[in-house]
């Protein structure tokens, strides 16, 4: 028997899943443009992925006032899902039932609306050391990675290089002996103290590093001390 898994909340306690859930793929988003003077159309591919949308059908085991209030409020928001039929991989949606919570009391049956951002993410990060030496991290999945780097280092330039590109951090003195984290994905590079996370934006310079799809050459140099880099491998 299926199941989802929805910030923390599991439906094998409180759900039967009644149709196969097929977890989506994406594919480039395109744009069709009508040339003057011409019947033909040029259709090109962006640069983009879109959202993907798809439902879940389900019979609730114990329609309770209660149970079914509770389902609701738990399958509702953005968060991360687990679908128990697919490779041990997650995704990031946004999830709303869509039948009303008064025939879902009656009726015991909920059909959910699910809304997934590009792409399906690996469950577990593949965790690597780096050195001043070039070090190789293979993306295996089907499309590029946005890593997140933790680094060590004394004060001055500490210098990551990905692929050739630098990523550079002025680095305080007093951060030495601070990790520093350079969240690649959200494009923030910040360290955590008592009053929580704080932004160093402002002392980064270049694009955040991204990882190819296979090998990809990273190692680092100024004054970075150590450094580890976590790939979550991505999949249309």
């Amino acid at each position: 028997m299926s199941y989802i898994q929805f910030n923390g909340y599991d439906s094998s306690d409180d759900l039967i899943i009644t149709k196969p859930i097929v977890r989506p793929t994406w594919g480039q988003a395109i744009t069709e443009t009508t040339l003057p003077g011409n019947t033909r159309s040029v259709i090109q591919k962006l640069d983009c992925y879109e959202n993907a949308e798809f439902t879940i059908d389900a019979v609730i085991k114990d329609a309770t006032p209660d149970n079914v209030h509770r389902i609701y409020a738990a399958l509702s928001g953005f968060g991360k899902l687990l679908i128990s039929t697919a490779p041990p991989e997650e995704l990031d949606v946004w999830i709303k039932p869509i039948t009303p919570e008064a025939v879902a009391l009656l009726m015991a049956e909920i059909k959910i609306n699910v809304i997934a951002r590009p792409f399906a993410m690996a469950l577990i990060p593949t965790i690597t050391a780096l050195s001043s030496e070039s070090t190789i991290i293979k993306n295996t999945g089907t499309v590029f990675a946005t890593p997140t780097i933790r680094l060590k280092a004394t004060a001055g330039t500490a210098k990551i290089m990905v692929n050739g590109e630098e990523f550079i951090i002025e680095v305080p003195s007093e951060l030495i002996g601070k990790e520093i984290i350079v969240d690649c994905d959200n494009q923030v590079t910040y360290y955590i103290d008592g009053n929580g996370k704080n932004s160093i934006n402002n002392r980064t310079y270049n694009d955040y590093p991204l990882l190819h799809i296979g090998n990809n050459y990273c190692k680092y140099s100024g004054t970075v001390t150590s450094a580890e880099i976590e790939l979550r491998e991505r999949w249309l």
